[in-house]
C-alpha cells in the first residue's frame, strides 16, 4: 500500500477557496482514517528545518545518558513494568513486525 500525497498548498494559499481548502482538510481526513499515515507537499516548512529535527533528534536518542534511556521505556511485565511508555529502541522489541500497535522508527 502506498501512502497518499497530499498537496497542502492550498490551504496555505490566502487565494485558495474555501471549498479548496475543505478538499484538503478532507484529504487528510481520509488517509488518516483509512490509512493512519500520509506524505505532505507545500507544506511550507524549509528543508532544512525539517533535516535539523530529524539531525536533533537522533542525536537525543544517540547521546542520552542510561538514566534518561531509562526513561524512555518502561521495563516489560517480567521486569515489574508495564512496558507502557510509548518508545522502543529499535530492534529492542519481539513479535512480529507487520502486527503491532505501535510504530518504532
Amino acid at each position: 500500500m502506498a501512502l497518499p500525497v497530499i498537496d497542502f498548498g492550498p490551504f496555505l494559499d490566502i487565494s485558495s477557496s474555501l471549498q479548496q481548502k475543505h478538499h484538503v482538510a478532507l484529504e487528510i481526513d481520509k488517509a488518516c482514517r483509512e490509512v493512519g499515515f500520509f506524505y505532505l507537499k507545500n507544506h511550507g516548512v524549509p528543508s532544512d528545518l525539517v533535516a535539523d529535527l530529524l539531525t536533533k533528534t537522533r542525536e537525543v536518542f544517540e547521546t542520552s545518558t542510561p538514566e534518561e534511556k531509562e526513561c524512555l521505556a518502561m521495563k516489560g511485565s517480567d521486569e515489574g513494568g508495564d512496558s507502557a511508555r510509548g518508545w522502543l529502541k529499535v530492534k529492542n522489541e519481539s513479535g512480529s513486525h507487520e502486527v503491532r500497535g505501535n510504530m518504532s522508527f
